[in-house]
């Protein structure tokens, strides 16, 4: 008897969709974040959500008129999206000046850590159970992670001083200064990495999608309509220096003027004095190709979540390294002058993570039944039972038992 329904198969080509989306997100934002380097708040919460809500506006319209966007999704809780807004800028913000800090496949590598963390809070918030291939397969994918990271650190700093830094080198009379510079700032990006793997976003999201009833694009863009809000409450990052050889924003009306007309001229191609970091050539064109891929990543990362669930959509987007790796070896896509650089570290966490997504997809998740799907399995211990009976009652959304 088949186990594949057509919920598998809608599942299977979100999460192929996804993948695909995330690596074209990954190489576009590292390219796009390096060509505005400095402008990081302009870029991570001005930029970014004004263009989701303007981008997403006419496809929540046509919802609407074609009666598949129901009343029921203006009754989602706002304090909810504020909450997912909230992580999502933190996000972003970290992402920015972690793209400038290392290179393409370290930082996609990393971020397959937050599959241990993701299965970790599904089961702490959500109270799921997982079998032994799906924790072997989630520490597969860190060892993973662990393996491209402590083999390749020496390679990835020189990637990024010879590609992001090769204009300041004469700016730093002493090398060994630079390099002790270089070691500060590899570190700082992988605390950053590490701090953003650990956000609960991706479950919050699947608990409350599947709690209420609210479609992946209203709830996308409900979330970038809030974080346009939260971009100006965060505005003070503007004033942050993210390089040395940035000039300082005077915390002055004058200052902030001067800085987003500078970003805005940086965007639309034009190169700024005071920022000498900045490549400003092309960037808008590297930025469209970046939204599209994010919008298409954002919205299908709700959607899994809300068919099957957040730790399925983690380990699922594993399958963007590979991807990304044969990407990052096409340098006009890149913007880099020569592909990256590949060493064997590479080639093994690539074959552990398919081995690690292949062991996953094995069992079934076992979730509490109010968070169940056609494809995942259900808890069967008598005390969920009683919880799950206890909670459906206080939902006012069945009969007691």
């Amino acid at each position: 008897m088949s186990i594949l329904t057509s919920s598998h198969t809608q599942l299977i080509l979100l999460i192929i969709l996804n993948a695909l989306a995330l690596a074209g997100d990954t190489i576009f934002w590292i390219r796009f974040v390096r060509k505005m380097k400095g402008f990081d708040w302009f870029v991570s919460q001005a930029l970014y959500p004004i263009s989701a809500v303007i981008l997403l506006f006419p496809v929540l319209v046509g919802l609407y008129l074609s009666k598949k966007l129901s009343n029921k999704n203006f009754h989602f809780p706002k304090r909810f999206v504020a909450i997912l807004a909230l992580l999502g800028c933190g996000t972003n913000w970290g992402l920015t000046i972690v793209a400038t800090l290392l290179p393409e496949q370290l930082v996609t590598v990393m971020m397959r850590l937050g599959t241990v963390t993701v299965i970790l809070q599904s089961w702490l918030i959500l109270g799921t159970r997982y079998k032994w291939t799906h924790l072997i397969g989630a520490v597969v994918v860190a060892v993973a992670a662990i393996i491209d990271v402590e083999l390749g650190p020496g390679a990835a700093t020189a990637s990024i001083s010879n590609h992001t830094h090769s204009s300041n080198h004469s700016n730093y009379s002493n090398h060994s200064n630079h390099s002790y510079d270089n070691n500060n700032n590899f570190l700082v990006g992988i605390i950053l990495l590490l701090a953003m793997c650990c956000s609960p976003k991706g479950v919050l999201t699947e608990k409350w999608t599947k709690t209420f009833t609210v479609h992946p694009a209203f709830l996308r863009g409900m979330v970038a309509l809030f974080t346009v809000g939260l971009g100006l409450l965060l505005s003070p990052l503007a004033f942050v220096r993210t390089s040395p050889s940035q000039s300082p924003v005077p915390m002055t009306w004058r200052g902030i003027t001067i800085y987003l007309s500078s970003a805005c001229g940086c965007f639309a191609g034009y190169s700024q004095p005071t920022y000498p970091d900045a490549d400003c050539e092309n960037a808008w064109v590297v930025y469209l190709a970046f939204i599209a891929c994010n919008l298409t990543f954002d919205t299908t990362s709700i959607a899994i979540g809300k068919r099957g669930s957040a730790a399925i959509g983690a380990v699922g987007s594993s399958l963007s390294l590979v991807l990304t790796v044969v990407l990052t070896q096409i340098p006009w896509l890149t913007g880099l002058t020569e592909p990256a650089p590949l060493n064997a570290a590479t080639f093994v966490s690539v074959g552990m993570i398919v081995v690690g997504l292949v062991l996953y997809a094995t069992q079934k998740e076992m979730p509490r039944k109010i968070y169940a799907t056609a494809v995942t399995g259900i808890r069967q211990d008598e005390r969920k039972e009683r919880r799950d009976s206890r909670l459906v009652r206080l939902l006012g959304e069945g009969d007691e038992v």
